[in-house]
């Protein structure tokens, strides 16, 4: 009888999944690094053995140990499947994922069910591996999980009460290598929910609101009428007015979108309309997101480092209404700058330009008409370089691209851009 589990990665999600299955059944890793004492390592000979692997976001779907699994027939998992085939009916899972947004609302939507009391666990790509809630969740439990593209491509059963698609616009292209298997992978969230479930869709993303399926549907909108909706400055729940959006103390249409995700959510398990609403108008930014990190010499400094592709870096520009200072680059997902670049041309006084794609800013920008452009080594030398030339207006960081070959993620890349504005302003003369 196949009774081992695999492994394959050992970040995040690979040391929640060892943790788990560990003394529980014989576990065998595969990891690019050298994992030291301790691990059984997967080698070929052990795909006999195997009843599934679990594999982590960051290894490729070509990596030759995964090509290798499927040539076996050995079927691989991610950890958001392996998590509810464990815990089956005995909590409600929340799913949300999306392009830009999902992180926001993921957030909203755990603190909107904490505040009315729920007990409430948070996991998934925004940072802790959700097989380590396998034995901390009782009877009843809500589990909010933010879902990449890179987890639901290896989704079967996977069947989440709730699934939310903030949107999708197009991201990852290096790993997927089209659009289309990344569209279809964020759409899978769904495939499996029944008239029980619900879906929340944007309606004014045009991919996103194309899902088909079983569940329950409710949409939201910030241009058109839907479940909810923004009407001037009121949002409308179930064409209902609940409420000023002036009360957020989140900025930007973007993030009104991510609470009425949130607030929908939170209505369906349970809170009214006022409650959620009212909830809604306490959630705070996350850093990391449109961060404000000081003023300067008359200059704001913001931490979009979550900006890791262009859409999102195109809602944090669109935030401001001119004199930008932009640091961007960073790794190469194989997305073009020009568009983002152009649209922006009138608000960008200055482009600082540092990693991977640094010469592709260089040359868009360019082409776009932006003729202060300063290429960089380090976001030391970006700082240092925004200071020099950035009399008036923002210094944004929003670099349009993931942080890997500088940084081991986003979180890392915002809080040394922090850590350099706020040594700056503590030893400015």
């Amino acid at each position: 009888m196949k009774n081992a589990i695999g492994i394959l990665g050992m970040g995040l999600t690979g040391q929640a999944a060892y943790a788990y299955y560990n003394k529980k059944r014989p576990v065998y890793v595969y990891d690019e690094k050298d994992l030291g004492e301790g691990y059984e390592k997967l080698e070929e000979d052990h795909f006999q053995d195997l009843e599934f692997c679990i594999k982590s976001p960051g290894i490729h779907p070509d990596h030759p140990m995964v090509q290798g699994l499927r040539k076996a027939g050995i079927p691989i998992y991610s950890d958001l499947e392996v998590f509810q085939k464990i815990v089956g009916d005995k909590v409600k899972i929340i799913a949300i994922t999306g392009t830009n947004g999902k992180t926001t609302t993921s957030m909203a939507t755990a603190f909107l069910l904490k505040e009315k009391g729920y007990r409430v666990h948070l996991a998934g790509n925004i940072g802790k591996g959700v097989l380590g809630l396998v034995d901390q969740v009782k009877e009843g439990d809500y589990v909010v999980l933010e879902c990449s593209s890179f987890q639901l491509k290896y989704i079967e059963d996977f069947k989440p009460n709730i699934a939310i698609i903030t949107n999708i616009t197009s991201d990852h292209l290096d790993w997927h290598k089209t659009l289309e298997d990344y569209q279809e992978s964020k759409k899978k969230i769904c495939k499996n929910q029944d008239e029980k479930d619900l879906v929340l869709v944007n309606l004014d993303d045009p991919v996103a609101s194309s899902v088909e399926g079983r569940a329950r549907r409710q949409t939201v909108s910030m241009l058109q009428i839907a479940d909810a909706y923004l009407k001037k400055e009121d949002l409308y729940i179930f064409k209902e007015k609940i409420g000023s959006v002036q009360d957020f103390q989140l900025v930007g249409n973007h993030n009104v979108s991510n609470l009425a995700f949130a607030i929908l959510a939170a209505i369906d398990c349970g809170l009214t309309k006022e409650e959620a609403f009212q909830y809604a108008c306490n959630f705070k930014a996350i850093d990391h997101r449109l961060q404000f990190v000081a003023k300067i010499d008359g200059v704001d400094y913001y931490n979009d480092s979550k900006g890791t592709n262009p859409d999102s870096t195109y809602v944090a520009l669109k935030s401001f209404k001119d004199h930008i200072t932009l640091i961007a680059g960073g790794y190469d997902k194989g997305s073009s700058f020009y568009p983002l670049l152009n649209s922006f041309k009138d608000r960008i006084d200055h482009l600082i330009v540092l990693g991977q794609t640094k010469d592709q800013w260089i040359r868009e920008g360019k082409e776009a008409g932006i003729t202060s452009i300063y290429p960089v080594e380090t976001l030391k030398e970006a700082v240092i370089k925004a200071k020099e030339v950035t009399k008036t207006g923002v210094v944004l960081l929003s670099p349009a691209c993931a942080s890997w070959g500088m940084y081991n993620n986003y979180r890392e890349r915002g809080d040394e851009f922090t850590s350099l504005v706020q040594e700056m302003k503590g030893t400015r003369k």
